[in-house]
């Protein structure tokens, strides 16, 4: 059963009389879904409380580089170089499904096997990847992509100070809370130092940012340079690019 996170409340009672009537039957039930789009209000989270002793819940990592070179070699017909691999694993955040639309990308160009493919990888944004990305950020609210869009400027790794300034928000646990719905959406995560935050994946990043207008890009760079000269002064060669 995939996207059980799109299931009503009456499929929800469907799937939880089913798991009950074939509890003691030679029968596996595998279920699918989204952990980011199922609330605590919605109705297959009180399913999925159930389900211990007889169900398993297994979180899906991300992909490691072997894995990705696996994957890529499979769907490519050919042993990828460790450069591509390295350019399509991070720019994937090892996400098979980003790693297919990479190599897909590349090969209807005819460069999955070029010596620039690394390159051309790192740089890659997938109309399917977009697509799936921008369906999840529109289900946001609007003050949340606001405020995603304002961070695709700054960086893939955003720092809080400067998104505040950039985003004008005149209240830092008022954007705090717009930010966890991102990170309950699975958007955006702890960054590598303190005090920043990290888009999960760079393709997200990549995504919001290629959506502005160029007006609007225009408007968000100044804001963000005149944050960094307010805020960083004193260490304004660490943030020139």
């Amino acid at each position: 059963l995939d996207d059980l996170h799109r299931a009503d409340l009456s499929s929800t009672a469907l799937l939880r009389h089913l798991l009950r009537e074939i509890a003691h039957a030679p029968l596996l039930v595998l279920g699918a879904l989204r952990g980011a789009e199922v609330p605590r209000e919605h109705p297959l989270a009180a399913m999925l409380a159930e389900l211990h002793p007889g169900g398993e819940s297994i979180a899906l990592r991300a992909l490691s580089e072997s894995e990705v070179a696996a994957l890529i070699e499979r769907a490519a017909g050919f042993v990828p170089s460790s450069e591509l691999v390295g350019a399509v694993h991070e720019r994937s955040g090892g996400n098979p499904l980003f790693v297919e639309h990479l190599v897909r990308t590349l090969e209807r160009q005819g460069a999955i096997d070029a010596p620039d493919a690394a390159m051309r990888a790192a740089r890659a944004l997938p109309t399917q990847a977009r697509a799936v990305i921008r369906e999840g950020v529109d289900r946001l609210p609007g003050d949340v992509t606001a405020v995603l869009e304002c961070a695709a400027v700054i960086g893939r790794s955003f720092d809080l100070d400067v998104l505040t300034a950039t985003a004008n928000a005149a209240d830092r646990a008022a954007l705090d809370d717009t930010l966890d719905v991102a990170i309950v959406a699975g958007l955006i995560g702890d960054g590598p130092s303190s005090g920043e935050l990290r888009f999960g994946h760079i393709l997200t990043r990549d995504a919001l940012y290629d959506a502005l207008s160029s007006h609007r890009r225009v408007e968000l760079h100044a804001a963000v340079g005149d944050a960094l000269e307010r805020l960083r002064a004193h260490d304004l060669d660490a943030h020139l690019d």
